[in-house]
């Protein structure tokens, strides 16, 4: 039979000394009042406090006032609270006082920690702990060294409101996962709670986090993920608030005045979501640490007071995300010797806070970065730039910045800069370790030279520094449809060089790429572009670029030059490596250009002039020796023998001849025709052979003009 020991009604038992209860149970139905030096002990295996008492008056909770300890150096199987007013077993039933469970090997291997709710708990004994889901403690939690090993099962509670002072929570921090670490840890009510200074506290689960403050002093190691709806401080030289493997989501916020946001490789992702701030002070020592690997999502707030920058420490292969989805966030600057890792830009257009330097890739899905007055610099020149949508921008300057550290250029690479166009191959050249290329886009800003009726209304300058004269490039630039003047035709845009005092035109005797589109960007290509160490533009055409000129796009009519004897319809014989439309202007100077008809002898270009009833605007032939413009049939009459076709230029071209130098009248029978395309031999002015009809509007001869076929002029 089961013996009892009652505590009747109004019966106030006061100890002096630890009491060792013979009985196995207390059962209370009426008062329990134990004072500050008491201890009221449960010794048997099955020893439980049955509380049935409901007396709130008076300072008795449940009929029970207790400033000392409650005792356990027992076991159960079942619960050490029972009763119709169980003592823990809700947060009005909260067990007063202290609890302390102190069993020790030589009574039980391992005590259960029963789930209740509790205002002080200790452990004591060397037996080890069983700590179940649900505990609850609104004071203070103290494990004594002569406790055994703590096995933590389900989520443990620290729910004080801050009538008892800044709750602590208890340095929990084995060496392996499962024991003496807390599983999951649960941050309760509107009161601060903190980690003392030296303090390491591990956790092998989640942290949920609600109310008020956590104050961070010594260290909080993250076991899975974290869920804070409060705020986080943290304000030690030594504090650290460590990601575990598993999402940490901060809504309430993280200030550092000192201390360490530090994610390791393995760590989850960092979330500081929309309306929260991660808030460093200005100190050196106000950190945050992300490996290769983390992440650091910011859709709130990201600011950063110490100036210096040096307290950012963004391994390369780390990666920062700004996601807020309104207009305007601020990315924080970072300096040289602490870049970001990757950096990522989506959901609406961000700001720059100051320069920006990433030594990984960089991302912007669907916004833009405006950098205002400042630079975006990439410092792994080999890391991409993705722009996913299409039409994302780095507005301003973006250069990349070769080091010793991460590499230099090389040839045959597509560097891409502000936008998914504007990009720079190296087809020759050699690189040093500090060169520097980089473009400052600024679209629907007027460039150097501006012509409304002619020019994209965007302003791109390029850079370059610290680079030897050897390079060629291949230069792309892109546009929006929105920025070509009125009437613009995409097929006739062209690079200019521009400076605040002059412009030419880019010539370097290749061929255009362009593309026009409505979907993405349009843009422009040209290789050959070449460094110069000349400080003007003098207004000729040539391969030459300076830098920190503006790259104009300019549509419309251009001036095509001959640079080779050779025929019209082959691109090599002019400065743009293509041949001219029937709006260009042409210059033929110091050069005989031939037309319809092949001269094995001198190019042996077979293919027809792609606009045989037009060949340009204007063709101006030059003052200089050998300028000449040669119309002959277009058949081989030197193997089939002449033919009367003509080679009509019905739309008519406007013919100027500026050579005053040659007089004499050239031949031009069939058999002179036969002759002069079988070799090589130059002529001057403008020559019309037997067979061919020449059309133009208006004829300005100031030179020679030999005619052995039909010239109609009017048309």
């Amino acid at each position: 039979m089961r013996h009892k020991f009652v505590i009747w009604v109004f019966l106030t038992v006061g100890f002096a000394s630890a009491l060792t209860l013979s009985a196995q149970d207390l059962i209370n139905n009426g008062h329990v009042c134990n004072n500050a030096t008491g201890i009221i002990r449960f010794v048997s295996s099955n020893s439980n406090f049955e509380n049935n008492a409901t007396d709130n008056t008076g300072g008795y909770r449940y009929g029970v006032k207790n400033d000392g300890v409650f005792e356990f150096t027992n076991t159960t199987t079942g619960s050490y609270f029972t009763g119709t007013q169980a003592l823990g077993s809700d947060a009005a039933h909260r067990v007063p006082g202290t609890v302390r469970y102190a069993a020790t090997t030589s009574t039980t291997p391992t005590q259960k920690v029963q789930g209740a709710y509790y205002t002080h708990l200790t452990l004591r004994g060397n037996s080890g702990k069983n700590v179940e889901d649900g505990v609850f403690v609104f004071g203070t939690y103290l494990v004594e060294g002569s406790s055994g090993n703590r096995t933590y099962n389900g989520t443990f509670h620290y729910d004080g409101d801050g009538s008892l002072g800044v709750q602590t929570i208890f340095a929990e921090n084995g060496a392996s996962a499962g024991t003496n670490r807390y599983n999951n840890l649960d941050l309760l009510d509107n009161a601060t709670k903190q980690i003392a200074a030296g303090d390491q506290v591990i956790l092998d689960g989640a942290l949920t986090h609600s109310g008020g403050m956590l104050y961070i002093l010594g260290e909080l190691d993250l076991g899975t993920t974290a869920q804070s709806n409060a705020p986080i401080g943290l304000d030690d030289v030594n504090a650290v608030l460590k990601t575990g493997s598993g999402q940490a989501t901060y809504s309430g916020g993280v200030t550092v005045t000192n201390g360490t946001v530090q994610s390791d490789a393995g760590a989850g992702k960092v979330l500081i979501p929309a309306g929260a701030t991660l808030a460093l002070g200005n100190s050196a020592n106000a950190q945050v640490s992300f490996a290769d690997g983390t992440i650091l999502e910011i859709a709130g707030t990201f600011t950063n007071a110490y100036g210096a920058a040096t307290n950012l420490n963004f391994a390369c292969g780390s990666t920062v995300i700004y996601s807020n989805n309104v207009d305007g966030q601020v990315i924080v600057p970072t300096v040289e010797t602490n870049p970001y890792g990757n950096l990522i830009a989506t959901n609406a257009n961000k700001t720059a806070g100051g320069d920006v330097y990433l030594c990984g890739e960089l991302t912007l899905n669907s916004g833009n970065i405006n950098m205002g007055a400042n630079t975006l610099t990439m410092l792994d020149v080999s890391k991409a730039a993705n722009f996913v949508g299409g039409l994302e921008e780095v507005i301003g300057a973006m250069q990349r910045k070769a080091n010793t550290t991460y590499g230099t250029f090389v040839t045959g690479t597509p560097y891409v800069f502000n936008n998914a166009h504007t990009r720079l191959t190296f087809t020759n050249g050699t690189f040093d370790n500090d060169d520097i290329f980089g473009f400052n886009v600024q679209p629907g800003t007027n460039p150097n030279q501006y012509d409304a009726t002619k020019d994209v209304n965007r302003k791109v300058t390029w850079n370059y520094l610290n680079t030897g004269t050897d390079w060629v490039a291949t230069l792309e630039v892109a546009y929006l449809d929105s920025e070509l003047p009125v009437g613009a035709d995409e097929s006739t845009v062209r690079f200019y060089e521009a400076s605040p005092s002059n412009l030419e035109k880019m010539s370097t005797g290749q061929a255009y790429d362009r593309t026009g589109t409505t979907a993405t960007l349009s843009y422009v290509s040209l290789g050959g572009i070449k460094p110069t160490t000349a400080t003007v533009v003098d207004g000729t055409p040539d391969a030459y670029f300076i830098s920190g000129n503006d790259v104009l796009l300019r549509t419309g009519p251009a001036i095509i030059y001959a640079v080779q004897n050779g025929r019209w319809s082959n691109p090599d014989t002019w400065d743009e490596g293509a041949e001219p439309k029937p709006t260009d202007l042409v210059v033929i100077d110091g050069y005989t250009v031939h037309v319809g008809f092949t001269r094995p002898a001198v190019d042996n270009y077979t293919n027809d002039e792609t606009y045989p009833t037009q060949l340009a605007s204007q063709v101006t032939i030059g003052s200089s020796p050998n300028s000449a413009l040669v119309f002959g049939p277009p058949e081989d009459p030197w193997t089939n023998g002449p033919k009367p076709t003509y080679y009509a230029f019905s739309s008519g071209t406007n013919i100027i001849i500026n050579n005053n130098t040659v007089s004499a009248c050239y031949n031009t029978s069939s058999a002179d025709f036969t002759t002069f395309a079988g070799n090589t031999s130059t002529a001057n002015g403008l020559v019309v052979f037997e067979g061919t009809t020449v059309r133009t509007t208006t004829i300005t001869n100031n030179g020679l003009i030999s005619n052995g076929g039909v010239i109609e002029i009017g048309y």
